[in-house]
C-alpha cells in the first residue's frame, strides 16, 4: 500500500486526467482503459485491507469468531506494474519524438535564407543580386557558388561538370556529378565549380519541403496502431 499509493496517485495521474478529459467528451481511449483498470485494482486492494483490519479488530474484542481473512489477496502489484510499463513506453515514445524533432531542425537548417538571382537584362547582360528565398519564383535563374547550399530544386543550365553533395537528402554518401540539363535538389551542397540553375520547384514543392512535411505530419498525427489501440480500448471500456 505504501509503495503503490504514490505510483497510483502521482505517477499515474496523467492517465487519470487524460481519462477524465476523454470521458468528458464522450470518448474512450487508452488512458481510460489504464485508469479504469489500475483504479479498480487499487481500490479493491484498499477495501480488502480495510475489511481485514476491521474484521481483525472486531475478533480481538470477542464479538465475532471465524470467517476472518488472515492473508487478504491484494492487487497493488498489478496496478504498479501496469502503470510502470505504460509509462516506460510513453517515455520511449517521447525520446523518439525528441530525436525526430532534432532531425527536423537539422533538415530545416539545410534551407538557406538567401539566394543569388541572376536575371538577364534586355541587352543580354546578366546582373546578379541577392534576394531572400521566399522571393524565388519558378523559372528564375539562380547562381550557386562553390561550397554554397542549393536553395531550391532546379535544372542546371550552366555548362561544365559540378560536384554536388546530396547525402543529407538522398542518402548518397559520395558526391554526385552534375552537368548541363541535370536535376539538382534543394538542400544539397555545391562542392566544386559554381553553377547556374533554373528553378523548377519552390517551397513545399521541393524534395526537402516534402520530407519536412512528412516528418511534421508524422509528429502531429497518430499512427494506425495507436488508432487501432484506441478503438479496441473503447470496446473494452
Amino acid at each position: 500500500l505504501v509503495l503503490a499509493t504514490p505510483v497510483q496517485l502521482w505517477w499515474g495521474r496523467r492517465f487519470h486526467t487524460g481519462a477524465y478529459a476523454a470521458l468528458k467528451h464522450g470518448a474512450a481511449n487508452m488512458d481510460v482503459l489504464v485508469s479504469l483498470a489500475t483504479n479498480m485494482a487499487y481500490l479493491y486492494s484498499v477495501g480488502v485491507l480495510v475489511f481485514a483490519a476491521v474484521a481483525g479488530a472486531v475478533e480481538d474484542h470477542g464479538q465475532i469468531k471465524g470467517g476472518i481473512v488472515e492473508d487478504p489477496m491484494t492487487f497493488f502489484d498489478t496496478s504498479v506494474i501496469l502503470i510502470t510499463v505504460v509509462m516506460v513506453g510513453k517515455l520511449l515514445e517521447h525520446h523518439a519524438k525528441h530525436r525526430t524533432m532534432a532531425a527536423l531542425d537539422h533538415l530545416l537548417a539545410l534551407k538557406p535564407t538567401t539566394a543569388f538571382l541572376q536575371p538577364q537584362a534586355a541587352d543580354g547582360t546578366e546582373t546578379e543580386r541577392e534576394i531572400t528565398t521566399d522571393l524565388i519564383e519558378i523559372g528564375d535563374t539562380l547562381k550557386v557558388y562553390p561550397g554554397g547550399l542549393i536553395p531550391v530544386d532546379g535544372i542546371q543550365v550552366s555548362h561544365g561538370i559540378v560536384s554536388v553533395d546530396e547525402s543529407l537528402i538522398t542518402g548518397e554518401s559520395r558526391p554526385v556529378e552534375k552537368e548541363h540539363g541535370n536535376m539538382v535538389l534543394g538542400g544539397s551542397t555545391c562542392l566544386s565549380g559554381g553553377m547556374l540553375l533554373q528553378t523548377t520547384k519552390i517551397g513545399g514543392q521541393t524534395a526537402l519541403g516534402q520530407i519536412v512535411k512528412l516528418v511534421e505530419e508524422a509528429q502531429t498525427s497518430k499512427t494506425q496502431s495507436q488508432q487501432l489501440a484506441d478503438r479496441i480500448a473503447g470496446y473494452f471500456v
